[in-house]
């Protein structure tokens, strides 16, 4: 039913608006709240991990790590893809992560150059995704869950989000911009609309507007 709603909604719109789809990236370091760390970890240069990694190397200079079993960072995001961005660090470094509790993948962090790290870069990504709700978890070292030798490495994490461009004739609304995530409440929000929209067409001549003015009225406030 939401999907037919969906295409309803975006066929009308396409009639009486120029609608056309933009990708946006939104990237986060390790010091954002929305990266939730279980267990001991530490900022570069404290505690018993990265104390003599060259901070400039990192996205933003800063970035967590830890070597300590069972701990993990959890980000929750909602987007079409999601890109790990690390420096390559001087030694032997390998991390773990896993998207949606799906299989773990062994990301390799370790810098060809054994006494310089290299600077910050996306080195583990994931796309095509369904435009909802995912979960990536990096993890620490840990027996059961990842290799030996593994160290939990977070810098910085990049969403890809899916916003829609509406044009319209109405001034006050000519570029309204929304993102994507939203559109299960903008869908229903239009659709029950629709009533009011059909019975303003029918009087149209009384107010002397269009019916494609309407439907930009009804498209605008609904994404708002």
């Amino acid at each position: 039913m939401r999907v037919v709603a969906l295409r309803l909604f975006f066929l009308l719109t396409l009639f009486f608006t120029s609608v056309r789809a933009k990708y946006r990236n939104v990237t986060v370091d390790s010091t954002n709240p929305s990266i939730q760390f279980v267990g001991n970890w530490n900022p570069a240069g404290a505690g018993g991990c990265d104390s003599t990694v060259q901070a400039a190397a990192f996205y933003g200079g800063v970035h967590n790590c830890t070597n300590e079993s069972g701990t993990s960072a959890i980000f929750t995001f909602t987007g079409v893809a999601i890109y790990y961005i690390n420096a390559l660090i001087a030694g032997n470094v390998t991390t773990v992560v896993s998207l949606d509790s799906g299989p773990r993948t062994l990301v390799n962090l370790s810098s060809e150059f054994p006494d310089t790290d290299v600077s910050w870069g996306v080195r583990w990504w994931a796309s095509g995704l369904d435009n909802g709700a995912h979960t990536l978890v990096i993890y620490g070292p840990s027996s059961d869950t990842t290799p030996s030798g593994t160290w939990g490495e977070v810098n910085a994490l990049r969403r890809v989000i899916l916003w829609l461009l509406i044009r319209s004739s109405n001034t006050i609304c000519r570029y309204t911009v929304v993102e994507h995530e939203n559109i299960g409440a903008i869908v229903g929000g239009a659709i029950a609309g629709l009533v009011a929209l059909i019975l303003a067409a029918a009087t149209y001549h009384i107010f002397g507007e269009k019916l494609a003015d309407w439907f930009h009225y009804l498209v605008c406030f609904s994404f708002k």
